[in-house]
């Protein structure tokens, strides 16, 4: 799930993954992970997971849906 974090916020902004910094600087991978799996698991349960990285707000719905924002768009003016 990492990889494909770190690729969804790289083509949210047009940046080679390399360039970004690692996501366990916003959020521990293996936790994140673990929570997703589990979630799965339990019938009858929706997660949503939503955290800051790399200038994006990413959003884990259930254990396949990622999607990116631009974290600009959820700031209040």
């Amino acid at each position: 799930m990492a990889v494909r974090i770190v690729s969804a916020v790289a083509d949210r902004n047009s940046l080679p993954v390399d360039s970004l910094p690692p996501l366990y600087e916003s959020i521990e991978p293996d936790a994140l992970e673990e929570l997703v799996g589990h979630a799965a698991t339990i019938h009858d349960t929706e997660l949503v997971v939503q955290f800051s990285y790399a200038g994006c707000i990413v959003t884990i719905r259930g254990s396949k849906e990622i999607s990116v924002e631009n974290e600009a768009l959820h700031r209040m003016p």
